[in-house]
């Protein structure tokens, strides 16, 4: 399965998932960037970060996506042109 998260220009990274259920989302935006934590079903995690090279860590805020919520996470795209991370974070905090 692959996810897509957003770095502070909205350019889309893919983190590569283990095809098995996800029970949450642990997501910090540090700088605009989408960063954080997949935690599955079984307990095991993978750890995610949209940027390669962010030069400062400005902590914007965090927030956990559970149950149904998940899947709308994923499924999420901008639309309007702002930063996504923010618009992401605003939708499901």
């Amino acid at each position: 399965m692959t996810m897509t998260v957003f770095d502070f220009e909205n350019r889309e990274v893919k983190i590569e998932l283990p095809d098995k259920p996800i029970k949450a989302i642990s997501v910090t935006v540090l700088s605009g960037d989408e960063t954080g934590t997949v935690i599955f079903d079984d307990g095991t995690t993978v750890d995610f970060d949209a940027s390669y090279w962010r030069v400062c860590d400005f902590f914007d805020g965090s927030y956990t996506v559970i149950g149904e919520q998940v899947s709308d996470w994923l499924a999420f795209r901008p639309s309007d042109g702002r930063t996504a991370a923010y618009l992401r974070q605003e939708r499901f905090s």
